[in-house]
């Protein structure tokens, strides 16, 4: 048996090198600023949810202008969250200073209430274990409490980077929103010779945006049970308790706010509200903190995939699984756009599927073929478009 000797010109091992080498670059760089890319890939996100609102604010304010469409949409943002806002720091306010007014009453109702401890210790001879106990105890409190300074050191530093991060978002998204459909002309005039691909493949691009767009409009649906039924049970527990019926209000604005915060969003509203209850009746806490954790499972594996997949055109287990892979995968951000981009990974499936139909339906439309050589019968294939004869050499005209 021979040997079979390979050999590779120095261009081709160039080049493989080099497409190597261009992949870990591109992996390194991915890494190396990932930070910054989940930066632009949020402002993205968000610059695809506010274009048609934009678009229509430009459509219909005096002068037609993209700038000012755009800024009239950050004031209205803005406008929201003041009023969250509004609504539910002076709940807390007023309650901290009804508390700290009652504070002596509550120090001496402790004090009388626990004398029988000393009482009871000095009869069992428990006192000395008592203090030591008391000691430990405070030895444990003044280690938590340096413990709690250095990580309000941390807290504050990352209060100050999610700032920073925050209004380049901001930036970002904006600078999107004005420039966005000036770059989209741009690309698709550029990058597309042929007509019929780029219409193609522009209506492709359409269909993903209204996935993100319907997703945001489903979105808003749950928010909006969700919030209701925060308020009528709010409203229910009022009546009952006897707290004031204004409760209401903030713990809807709450609860559809952090609707729209993926992952964890849903719980800081329901515990955010249950604190609120729990300044006017603990007892109403309770029952509200049991209604909450029911709701929610309710609204998540039944309100919300329902709502989504309407809305999408996607069945609910896509969605449930979309959302078990983003969470694991990406945690915050992946939850955050994972029903979006599973939607738009159907959406280029079909288009491909449907691609591949169209290159096989051209190449089955050469159907008949009429061959007539040394005499034999001609050979009949139909097909479904057009019709195609290839005469023989001596029947074709010569030129």
């Amino acid at each position: 048996m021979k040997d079979t000797k390979v050999t590779v010109d120095t261009g081709t091992f160039i080049r493989f090198w080099l497409v190597i080498l261009g992949f870990a670059g591109v992996i390194g760089f991915v890494w190396l600023a990932q930070g910054p890319l989940v930066i632009v890939a949020i402002s993205f996100f968000l610059a695809l949810v506010l274009n048609r609102p934009v678009s229509w604010l430009a459509r219909h304010l005096p002068g037609k202008s993209r700038a000012f469409a755009t800024l009239v949409a950050y004031l209205m943002i803005l406008a929201i969250i003041i009023l969250v806002f509004f609504n539910v720091v002076p709940v807390f306010v007023k309650q901290l200073a009804n508390f700290l007014g009652d504070f002596p009453h509550i120090v001496e109702s402790l004090q009388k209430n626990t004398l029988w401890l000393g009482d009871f210790l000095a009869k069992y001879n428990l006192t000395n274990q008592y203090h030591d106990w008391l000691n430990g105890l405070q030895k444990e409190a003044a280690s938590a409490a340096g413990a709690i300074g250095g990580s309000f050191v941390g807290l504050l530093n990352g209060l100050v980077g999610a700032t920073v991060n925050s209004i380049f978002v901001a930036v970002l998204t904006f600078l999107m929103l004005i420039e966005g459909p000036a770059w989209e002309e741009k690309y698709w005039r550029l990058a597309y010779t042929d007509d019929k691909k780029r219409k193609r493949h522009q209506a492709v691009a359409r269909k993903i945006s209204n996935v993100v767009t319907g997703y945001m409009s489903g979105q808003i649906t749950v928010a909006l049970i969700s919030a209701t039924l925060t308020a009528i049970a709010v409203v229910i527990l009022s009546l009952i308790f006897g707290f004031e019926l204004s409760l209401a209000w903030p713990a809807w604005t709450i609860i559809f706010v952090m609707t729209f915060v993926p992952m964890f969003g849903a719980i800081i509203g329901g515990g955010v509200v249950t604190l609120l209850l729990l300044i006017y009746s603990w007892p109403a806490a309770l029952i509200y903190l049991a209604y909450f954790i029911v709701e929610q499972q309710i609204e998540n594996n039944l309100i919300a995939p329902h709502i989504q997949s309407k809305k999408l055109n996607l069945s609910a287990l896509v969605i449930l699984i979309a959302i078990l892979l983003g969470l694991n995968v990406g945690g915050l951000l992946g939850a955050l756009v994972a029903i979006p981009v599973a939607g738009s990974l159907v959406v280029l499936a079909k288009e491909a599927f449907h691609a591949r139909r169209r290159r096989k339906a051209q190449a089955d439309s050469v159907v008949l073929e009429l061959d007539i050589d040394d005499g034999a019968a001609p050979v009949f294939d139909v097909g479904r478009d057009f019709i195609k004869i290839r005469l023989p050499k001596f029947l074709r005209r010569e030129k």
